[in-house]
C-alpha cells in the first residue's frame, strides 16, 4: 500500500503554533518568577531541615558546657544561649528535670542509640507540649540515648504540678516505650540566672546513685518529711481537686486530713513548694482555660464553675496569672463552636 504524499496530508485544527519571543514577555517574566518562588521555598525548607538538625547539637553542646562550669557567669550563659537556640531569658522561672533512661536487660539490643533517643523524645515532647520537635529537650552525656534535660517554663504553676506532670509522663512512657526504664530527677523551679547550680545538683545526684532508680525524685534541700506527713499532703491535694469549684479555706482542708491548719500548712509548703491558697488558685486557673477552650460558656458562667462569684476578680487573676484576659484567651486559641469536649 502507498502511502499519500506529505504535502497531501491534512493539518490537525488543533495545531499549536510556536509564540515569538516578542510576542510573549509576560508569560517569560511570570514563569521566572515562579521558578525563582519554587527555588527560594526548597532553599527556606533546607534551611529549616538544617538548623532543626543542629539545634540538638547545639542545645548538647550549650548545657555540656553548663555542667562542666565553662559557662560560669549568668552572661556567658545568656550570650551563648542566644546562639544555640536554647530558651533562656532573664526574669523567667524555670524547672530543670533530668531523665535518665535505659533498656530493660530483656530487651537489651533491640533498639539502636538514635532510634531510641528519637522515640523517647518525640513521646515526651508529645505529652509535655503537644509537638514532636521541642526546643525545650536537650540529651546530655557522652552517650547518645541516656541521659536529657527537659527545661520547663514554670511562671504559672507550682512544684506540685510539674511534679504531677512527670508523674504522668512517666505512665505515658510505660504505656507506649515499655522496652526502658526510666528515671527522673527534679528539684523545683528556679529563677534563669540560678538555673546553673539546679542542673548541677541534679547531674551530680545522679551520678551518686549505683543503680537507675525507676520513678521521681525530687530533692529538698530541707528534711524529708515522714511516711503520714507526705499521705496528708497527698490527701489535701485530692480534696483541693474535687473541691475547687467551692469556697473553701485551709480550715476546710486541715478538718478533711485531721490536722491542725498550722501544721498543715507548713508540711504542705515544705512537700509543694506552694502554699494551699496558691495551689487552689493554680487548679482554679488550669480548670478555667478548659472551660474557655473547649466550651462555649460566658466568661461569667466559667467563673462561677471554678469557684469565683465576681466576674471582675476572676478577669484580673486570670490575667495576672497568665498574661491575657479570658476573653483575650479564648479568642488566641482560635476556638470554634464546633468543638466539644467533656470537662472533668
Amino acid at each position: 500500500m502507498r502511502l499519500p504524499p506529505v504535502n497531501n496530508i491534512p493539518e490537525s485544527k488543533n495545531r499549536t503554533e510556536a509564540v515569538p519571543y516578542e510576542k510573549s514577555p509576560g508569560h517569560l517574566e511570570t514563569d521566572r518568577e515562579s521558578t525563582l518562588e519554587a527555588y527560594r521555598r526548597e532553599q527556606e525548607r533546607r534551611e529549616a531541615f538544617y538548623w532543626r538538625s543542629c539545634r540538638i547539637l547545639l542545645g548538647k553542646a550549650f548545657w555540656s558546657l553548663t555542667v562542666r562550669n565553662t559557662l560560669k557567669s549568668w552572661k556567658q550563659m545568656e550570650t551563648y544561649a542566644k546562639y544555640a537556640g536554647v530558651p533562656l531569658r532573664r526574669g523567667k522561672h524555670y524547672c530543670p528535670i533530668l531523665v535518665h533512661y535505659r533498656e530493660k536487660p530483656e530487651r537489651r539490643g533491640h533498639w539502636d542509640a538514635e532510634s531510641m533517643e528519637f522515640a523517647i523524645l518525640n513521646v515526651t515532647a508529645e505529652c509535655l507540649f503537644q509537638k514532636t520537635d521541642s526546643e525545650k529537650l536537650f540529651p546530655i552525656g557522652e552517650r547518645s540515648g541516656r541521659k536529657f534535660l527537659i527545661i520547663y517554663e514554670a511562671d504559672n504553676e507550682t512544684d506540685s504540678m510539674i511534679a504531677d506532670r512527670m508523674r504522668f509522663l512517666i505512665k505515658v512512657w510505660k504505656r507506649y516505650l515499655g522496652d526502658f526504664r526510666f528515671a527522673v530527677y527534679m528539684k523545683g523551679k528556679t529563677e534563669a540566672i540560678s538555673i546553673r547550680e539546679t542542673v548541677v545538683e541534679l547531674v551530680k545526684f545522679r551520678k551518686t546513685q549505683n543503680y537507675l532508680e525507676e520513678g521521681l525524685h525530687i530533692l529538698r534541700e530541707e528534711s524529708s518529711l515522714g511516711v503520714n506527713d507526705m499521705d496528708a499532703v497527698e490527701q489535701a491535694k485530692h480534696y483541693l481537686r474535687l473541691n475547687k469549684e467551692k469556697e473553701i479555706g485551709r480550715t476546710e482542708v486541715a478538718n478533711a486530713v485531721h490536722l491542725h491548719p498550722d501544721y498543715l500548712s507548713r508540711i504542705f509548703k515544705r512537700a509543694t513548694g506552694s502554699s494551699l491558697s496558691d495551689y487552689l488558685l493554680a487548679l482554679r486557673m488550669e480548670e478555667a482555660k478548659k472551660y474557655l477552650l473547649q466550651t462555649d460558656l460566658p466568661i461569667g458562667e466559667v467563673a462561677l464553675k471554678v469557684g469565683f462569684q465576681d466576674i471582675s476578680y476572676f478577669t484580673r487573676r486570670f490575667k495576672s496569672f497568665f498574661g491575657v484576659s479570658p476573653r483575650e484567651y479564648r479568642n488566641m486559641t482560635g476556638w470554634k463552636k464546633d468543638k466539644t469536649m467533656a470537662i472533668g
